[in-house]
């Protein structure tokens, strides 16, 4: 069994009117956990932001259709409740390598996520996702 070592899609934009308490899932990567080495994908998440008493937390979601999503539980609270907070002026972007919990294989899709918090987010609060992963060398991907 050969792993190979994958960059997966990345997508960037920005939070604009993302209201408080909303998640941002339909603008990261989405991919089909069967292609995965269960335990060995991460998200590289970037965010930037810039409206004032603005929060940005990481958050996975989950998905039986690749339509319907479910905010996935984070039992360990690695997660936390929310880095990058944006203030007048101008802010440095924060950047964190976020592991895919092991619950997500127990679903066919997975994606990255944002919950926004404290206010709506402007062009100015910007964001990117890139997904790294194992993939198996196994035919069609199963496991």
């Amino acid at each position: 069994m050969a792993l190979r070592y994958i960059i997966g899609t990345a997508s960037t934009g920005s939070l604009t009117g993302v209201g408080p308490n909303t998640t941002l899932g339909q603008a990261g990567p989405v991919i089909e956990t069967r292609l995965v080495q269960p335990g060995q994908m991460i998200c590289l998440l970037s965010v930037e932001p810039e409206t004032a008493s603005i929060t940005a937390a990481p958050r996975w979601q989950v998905s039986d259709d690749n339509s319907t999503w479910k905010q996935l539980t984070d039992p360990t609270g690695d997660l936390g409740s929310g880095w990058g907070t944006g203030t007048t002026g101008d802010d440095a972007a924060v950047e964190r390598a976020i592991p895919c919990p092991l619950a997500a294989w127990g679903s066919r899709w997975v994606r990255p996520a944002i919950q926004v918090g404290g206010a709506t987010g402007g062009t100015a609060d910007l964001y990117s996702f890139t997904l790294k992963y194992r993939a198996a060398d196994f035919p069609n991907g199963q496991f």
